[in-house]
């Protein structure tokens, strides 16, 4: 209910390219179409990116069909979120989860043990992984899990900053956080 009186304070005078709304879990709960009507109040012809929905878009350029996913959710919210993708068409190879259920909890994640799980997320017949929330390290760590899987490995933060820049008008490639920011698109 708060969303459009956040918005109201982003350079409430200023120009903006793109608005970011930054919760993987949030967008699912409450659905994109909720998300984007809410910051349309306030800035209607902004174009607005969601991790989900940049997560979504990033898989899709990978051709990717089926995923792993890892999350630091509780089972409630993994759910949410199994149920998003699949409902875009995603079949879900297998989902591995911290299982935490706070946020602060989330983002004191340490890099290296977001790497060892996606390791462990990874299954052979998935054609990438998903690692879900905006609080957890994982863009650390992308590029590293990417070499070690083999596959294209989309997280929540890098998505979400690779189609910002991309609607902003940034199209150069950024090296070292995976292959998503390496495509020329």
């Amino acid at each position: 209910p708060r969303l459009s009186d956040a918005v109201s304070v982003l350079l409430p005078d200023g120009d903006l390219n793109v608005i970011c709304y930054c919760c993987t879990s949030g967008t699912t709960a409450m659905g994109f179409d909720l998300v984007e009507e809410n910051i349309h109040k306030i800035r209607p012809s902004i174009p607005v990116v969601t991790p989900i929905t940049a997560g979504i878009r990033a898989l899709n350029l990978f051709n990717a069909k089926r995923i792993s996913i890892l999350t630091p959710y509780i089972d409630e919210v993994n759910r949410e979120i199994c149920k998003y993708l699949q409902d875009r068409g995603f079949d879900i190879a297998a989902l591995t989860s911290f299982q935490f259920a706070d946020d602060n909890d989330m983002a004191r994640i340490a890099p290296e043990s977001i790497m060892d799980a996606a390791i462990e997320a990874d299954r052979s017949d998935a054609d990438a992984l998903f690692i879900s929330c905006t609080a957890i390290r994982a863009v650390d760590v992308v590029e590293r899990i990417e070499s070690k899987i083999g596959k294209p490995v989309i997280s929540a933060n890098q998505a979400l900053f690779w189609e910002a820049v991309r609607i902003a008008g940034y199209k150069q490639k950024i090296k070292g956080f995976g292959k998503l920011l390496e495509l020329e698109v």
